[in-house]
């Protein structure tokens, strides 16, 4: 008699959820940005099963690390820790039980909840336990704390990467010529444990395949980011938080390249045409938004009611905005080198690795491309570090384009500290007072 397969009470919520989104936007079909994000989401969380199914590892990393490498081994299944405690997030509040059982077991309020709703849901034996843990040192101490945690508790293998300070743009003031060797030997050092620890075999072929699809996925995205600087903006607002998942799950794959052209093409549609699709519906995009940090991810059709209500079209968040360049796919060593400038510069983890010019340089460039008429940054209360600097985000701005900032606090993943009618009274006053 065949084994039954497990089930995971986390994971299957939000698998519930994607199959009612989606068929809510058209019964599965496959046209359109929504829901072929939702398409691909989906068939990216229930692989987990068929690779429990076959046997293969499951391989979990932080979001800060792009999923390349491992699409380059036959027979595992990569994961993203952050997609099942945010994901959650997103569809309700079940997660709220697992905020709250970690810190009832000693993980500090303080702490993340993109790691701490994972580690409450480990705690209620309600997801599955990854055979190897891989993560970087970015973005934050917060981040690294957690998954030390994790590491104990399951006491798995674990491989962490230890991301530079430093930068490797030449013409950066912050430069270190060591900082991309140091990145690529200890990608090759993945490469080393993930073999020793679970049998896999590094395959150069494969991995040049996986890297021209990367390659396809992020031309692509380029081009968005190129093209979104139209007036009015080809694109509403949530499609940048699609466009991040579907490359933080899936880049490497045929899937990530088709939905990644699929946006391009939509967008250069628009464009074309001169309208956005605020016009579409008869409203008017009065106000072009950076959003600095992190989308409210419980509340994520924010953004949609921005626009119907104000006519505000969030052009960038921190998140979507993906700055990966396509890798030069003539050597092996060219191709490591490539995907060690990715990690340097994904999103989040570019901004908040290195000293505060990062982030405030990077914020100054967004605003003055995209053309903006006004920044938020909606700060995560376990964030910090960007806490620190959140004050320098609204002077520098000021200085440097002269266009408002609203500073207000939340926790993205929980809406209990503040809620979203509070969030949108603030709203208001600042579109309709400041404005």
């Amino acid at each position: 008699m065949a084994e039954t397969p497990k089930k995971y009470p986390m994971w299957d919520t939000i698998i519930s959820y994607l199959d009612a989104a989606e068929k809510l936007l058209g019964g599965g079909a496959k046209e359109g940005i929504a829901p072929s994000f939702f398409s691909l989401f989906s068939s990216f969380l229930r692989k987990l099963y068929e690779a429990e199914a076959q046997g293969f590892p499951k391989m979990m990393y932080n979001f800060c690390i792009p999923p390349e490498l491992f699409h380059s081994f036959e027979g595992t299944y990569p994961i993203f820790q952050e997609v099942g405690s945010v994901g959650l997030s997103i569809v309700g509040t079940q997660h709220q039980k697992y905020i709250d059982l970690a810190e009832e077991n000693g993980i500090a309020p303080e702490q993340c909840n993109a790691q701490k709703i994972w580690i409450g849901a480990m705690m209620a034996n309600e997801i599955f336990k990854p055979d190897g843990i891989v993560y970087t040192t970015q973005p934050c101490d917060s981040t690294n704390i957690l998954y030390q945690i994790m590491q104990n508790s399951y006491d798995v293998p674990t491989y962490t990467i230890d991301v530079p300070y430093w930068a490797h743009d030449p013409d950066s003031e912050f430069y270190d010529e060591r900082t991309i060797p140091y990145m690529v030997n200890q990608l090759k050092g993945l490469i080393v444990w993930a073999e020793k620890n679970f049998g896999l075999q590094f395959d150069s072929e494969r991995f040049r395949y996986v890297m021209e699809l990367s390659n396809q996925a992020r031309e692509a995205t380029l081009e968005v980011n190129e093209l979104k600087r139209a007036i009015p903006t080809p694109l509403p607002s949530l499609t940048s938080f699609f466009t991040y998942v579907a490359l933080t799950s899936s880049a490497g794959t045929q899937t990530a390249a088709d939905y990644c052209k699929l946006v391009r093409d939509e967008a250069a549609e628009y464009v074309k045409q001169k309208k956005g699709p605020l016009q579409e519906q008869g409203k008017e995009e009065k106000f072009r938004v950076i959003w600095i940090y992190l989308p409210i991810f419980w509340d994520l059709l924010l953004f949609n009611w921005m626009e119907r209500k104000f006519g505000a079209v969030t052009v960038v968040d921190l998140l979507g905005y993906s700055l990966a360049q396509p890798v030069d796919l003539s050597s092996e060593e060219k191709m490591f080198e490539g995907l060690a400038r990715t990690i340097l510069d994904i999103p989040m983890g570019a901004q908040s690795r290195g000293p505060a010019e990062y982030y405030l340089d990077y914020v100054i460039h967004v605003v003055k491309t995209y053309k903006a008429d006004c920044a938020i940054y909606g700060g995560h209360l376990g964030c910090k570090h960007s806490w620190g600097i959140a004050n320098l985000f609204k002077e520098k701005l000021d200085e440097a384009t002269g266009i408002p900032t609203l500073i207000f606090e939340l926790d993205a993943m929980d809406n209990r500290p503040t809620t979203s009618r509070m969030i949108k009274s603030k709203l208001k006053t600042f579109f309709t007072e400041m404005l």
